[in-house]
């Protein structure tokens, strides 16, 4: 009597498998690998991942023909779907509520479309995972300064040319040289006029967005919300209410007052602290365009 090589139990030859402990016999196994090996398409039994359907995203497995069952080749050689042996050992992992086999879509209006087709997912942005705006990864249209045609990568001035933003080609911001003359020529106007003539010549020219200084050399103060010369208003705000803040909280600091004066060397638009406060911009204009 044949016994098994497990656990030496008593089996007859016709018997597949052990009935004490399931262990597959040696004779069974070696007419299953005969079988078998025309039963996979045409590949070798066990030497290259298995086909199972046709249809996409199959599920694909390369099965141990000495431990794994095997089929007739009338069944493609391959469990059936549906049948035990593929919900135990052989079925692919559950997805998750919701989710398609790998290679199909759910269309946006619902898990199936009416033809059973489904449609990709739409764009992703990798890094924060929310859905690409329209046109994403389009050509973008860069911005080019109208006065000297280089791109524009100032803020209010074009870093190139000095052009201001919404102003006629040719106006251009103020460079810091022509700006520290203008305190210089302040200063020299103040003590020839003895002080009141300054103030008078101040407050006629405010209206034009100048100050006497500004006047000679040709340079206007300009409003950036309406790209137009600042008014008797804007410069009372720039001149008087700016410069008194800025300087009371500069004298606090050692360097304060300074640092306030040097501030438009690492400006972009070359504004001092009481342009920014005022939301003005100092640019030349000799030849008076853009009074009305």
């Amino acid at each position: 009597m044949k016994t098994c090589s497990t656990c030496g139990y008593e089996v007859s030859p016709e018997d597949l498998f052990c009935s004490n402990c399931g262990t597959r016999q040696a004779k069974a196994e070696a007419e299953s690998r005969s079988a078998g090996d025309v039963a996979f398409d045409g590949q070798p039994s066990g030497a290259a991942a298995i086909n199972y359907g046709s249809a996409a995203g199959a599920y694909l497995t390369q099965p141990d023909p000495t431990t794994q069952p095997r089929f007739p080749a009338a069944q493609g050689g391959w469990p059936p779907p549906g049948s035990e042996a593929v919900q135990d050992r052989y079925a692919p992992p559950p997805s998750a509520p919701g989710q398609f086999p790998p290679g199909q879509y759910a269309p946006p209006g619902g898990p199936a479309a009416s033809d059973g087709a489904y449609a990709p997912p739409p764009a992703v942005n990798a890094p924060s995972g929310f859905p690409a705006p329209a046109g994403f990864g389009a050509p973008q249209a860069v911005t080019v300064c109208p006065n000297c045609g280089q791109g524009w990568t100032g803020l209010q001035s074009c870093t190139f040319c000095g052009q201001v933003r919404g102003l006629p080609n040719g106006i251009s911001v103020s460079s810091a040289g022509r700006r520290f003359g203008g305190y210089l020529l302040e200063g020299l106007l103040f003590v020839c006029t003895l002080a009141i003539g300054w103030v008078i010549w101040s407050l006629i020219v405010w209206t034009q967005g100048q100050t006497p200084a500004k006047q000679v050399l040709g340079m206007r103060v300009v409003r950036l919300d309406t790209r137009t010369h600042a008014g008797w208003g804007r410069m009372f705000l720039r001149e008087i209410i700016g410069k008194f803040v800025v300087s009371l909280v500069g004298s606090l600091v050692l360097i304060g007052v300074v640092i306030a004066d040097l501030w438009l060397l690492w400006d972009k638009d070359k504004q001092e602290l009481w342009d920014k406060i005022a939301g003005t911009v100092v640019v030349n204009d000799p030849e008076k365009r853009l009074i009305p």
